[in-house]
């Protein structure tokens, strides 16, 4: 049985497709609710109904006293949705370590192509200041440094915020992986691999020692979780 779509459905519809063929762009104000009712044939009740609908999932914002606006871009809007998808996952920390993995791979990728000398200069001394460190917290806190590092050195903000996300939702894991001695060595050989690459600018093996990186934590976790 196919169902029918509802007047506030269809008047949202309208609206998603003037933003997606630019006839409404970021920063563009809509027109009012009398106008806008009359052109899409719709009580002001059912648009005012698509408006909030529009609102909550981001791509209108409604000033009181100036009207409704197209919302402008913004990565944290992709992020907050992923994180809160993370919250509501029974769980999450295996599928986000995957998601971890590729993105962080091509995200050092990037960065051995765009860094410029001085986030090279910042990537290495986040990455020695761990090395020194005896104390948990900081070694913990270097590390997402560092990895932070990279994926800003990429110079594509959608990468820095998704793995700083990724970051939040398995900090707990994270956290208990910087106490075993054996794998804070092996995260320091792995950190030097993909150093070294970046400083090289070689693409290739920076991609693939931060790859071979993320993967040997996340078999570290599947090996945890058997245990349990």
């Amino acid at each position: 049985m196919i169902q029918r779509k509802n007047v506030c459905d269809s008047c949202v519809e309208e609206i998603i497709t003037k933003i997606r063929n630019k006839e409404l762009v970021p920063g563009d104000k809509l027109p009012n609710e009398k106008d806008m009712a009359e052109e899409y044939g719709v009580s002001r009740i059912s648009l005012r109904e698509a408006l909030r609908y529009l609102s909550a999932k981001g791509l209108i914002v409604t000033r009181h006293g100036e009207g409704s606006f197209v919302n402008e871009y913004d990565p944290n809007m992709i992020v907050e949705t992923f994180y809160n998808f993370s919250l509501l996952a029974s769980d999450p920390i295996l599928e986000m370590l995957e998601i971890r993995k590729i993105m962080e791979t091509e995200s050092a990728k990037l960065c051995a192509k765009n860094a410029t000398d001085d986030e090279i200069a910042k990537i290495k001394d986040y990455k020695e200041r761990r090395e020194r460190t005896t104390d948990q917290e900081e070694r913990y806190e270097y590390d997402r440094l560092f990895h932070l590092a990279i994926a800003q050195a990429s110079h594509n903000d959608i990468f820095m915020r998704f793995i700083e996300t990724i970051y939040r939702t398995v900090e707990l894991h994270q956290r208990g992986y910087t106490k075993d001695q054996r794998k804070i060595s092996n995260t320091t050989a792995f950190h030097n691999e993909i150093f070294t690459a970046i400083e090289s600018h070689d693409q290739v093996a920076a991609a693939d020692a931060m790859y071979t990186h993320i993967d040997d934590v996340l078999q570290s976790f599947q090996a945890e979780e058997t245990k349990d």
